[in-house]
């Protein structure tokens, strides 16, 4: 009987501590003794626990926690806790982020209990995200903060977390006459007949599109629509996202010429680039290196000297990372210039590449994608079809 007994026992205990350990958010100790409960506010008592007692948490519900605590499960205030730190969190991240400065993870939202720090200009998993608050993790910390104080978001899993803050373009127009496009902080371009021109909305009179950092818009006069088909629909040929980024002839000024050769010499090489289900697209692996061995000229780029051989490419890494943003393809690497961002595309959208970054992407699709990428004097478009 005692050995039975015993087996039972064995059995048991196992059970329990795995059941616990997907759970195991904090440990902490307790600063005060008290009585843990079997709930929130219940009258009765299970045991008498000491100071100084190790206490792990698995579920925070405002001032109380479920915890186990010498064995025996049950409920005690977060105010009769010191001394928390995370447990290995046993969550799926969500999305990779950037703080923006150092960060005080909290125990829980609005809590004041803090478990520990991010440092700033850190990458971060995000485990929970809202459009208040995140659930993150650095290294062996894992808590609360604000996502204000996040930026870069990358989705980890396009097909279960979708990217954030992204308005998908409504289709494509081909101008069927010339066409001012300019907005409040662009300038503007002449776009001429034939150019293909990706649009956000459009009423009876105007198309609207993202021009710069604001809104542009083109009469209705100017082209027919094509709508973008939804890639759960599409059938080979139809196209399903695209869009366009603007310069004018004077951006760059003296090397403003040298910029657009750039920008079409890149055009040419990820032109028409097809991939099947499963395959990966390196930028840097069809465009760089960027030296004027490679046919490219100098113009004015980010960097401490403020131009270089290639400037301009950047621009369609931007115009395609943007096009493929709505889409379910996996970005597997991106980065942008700088916190600020360039002036052709609003802050956090931009994707730079060069001897140190990449843009790369996985087609997650169930079917071949073609890339279309087009120059237009002052103008350059991507587009994503499904191929024949």
């Amino acid at each position: 009987m005692k050995k039975l007994l015993l087996l039972l026992c064995l059995l048991l205990l196992p059970l329990t501590y795995t059941l616990g350990e997907e759970n195991h958010l904090y440990t902490a100790v307790t600063k005060s003794e008290f009585h843990l409960r079997p709930a929130k506010e219940a009258p009765d008592f299970l045991s008498y626990v000491p100071v100084g007692t190790r206490v792990r948490i698995y579920e925070v519900s405002g001032d109380w926690c479920r915890a186990v605590i010498l064995g025996e499960e049950g409920w005690c205030k977060l105010r009769w806790l010191d001394h928390f730190s995370a447990a290995h969190i046993q969550m799926e991240a969500q999305y990779e982020a950037i703080t923006h400065k150092e960060l005080k993870l909290r125990l829980q939202p609005d809590s004041s209990i803090v478990v520990g720090t991010a440092p700033y200009d850190r990458f971060v998993d995000v485990y929970e995200y809202g459009e208040e608050w995140c659930r993150i993790g650095y290294e062996d910390v894992v808590g609360w903060c604000k996502t204000s104080q996040l930026w870069a978001f990358r989705s980890l899993n396009v097909a279960k977390y979708p990217a954030l803050h992204v308005t998908p373009n409504l289709g494509m127009v081909t101008l069927s006459q010339e066409a001012w496009i300019a907005s409040d902080d662009f300038v503007g371009m002449m776009a001429r007949s034939g150019a293909i021109i990706c649009v956000r909305a459009a009423d009876d009179h105007a198309y609207s599109l993202p021009v710069w950092r604001t809104e542009g818009t083109i009469s209705r006069e100017a082209g027919e629509l094509i709508p973008f088909i939804p890639w759960e629909e599409a059938q080979p040929g139809d196209v399903i996202g695209g869009f366009t980024t603007f310069y004018d002839e004077n951006y760059g000024k003296d090397l403003a010429a040298n910029r657009a050769y750039n920008i079409d010499l890149a055009c040419r090489r990820i032109h028409n680039t097809v991939m099947q289900p499963g395959d990966h697209f390196s930028y840097n692996a069809l465009c760089a290196p960027y030296k004027v061995s490679n046919g490219y000229l100098i113009a004015p780029n980010i960097s401490k000297s403020g131009k270089g051989y290639g400037g301009g490419v950047c621009q369609l890494t931007t115009t395609l990372y943007n096009a493929i943003l709505p889409l379910p393809l996996q970005i597997d690497e991106w980065r942008v210039h700088q916190k600020i961002g360039v002036v052709y595309i609003p802050q956090y959208y931009d994707a730079a590449v060069g001897s140190f970054y990449d843009l790369e992407f996985n087609n997650t699709l169930p079917y071949p994608i073609r890339i279309f990428a087009q120059p237009q004097e002052g103008a350059v478009t991507v587009l994503i079809y499904r191929a024949e």
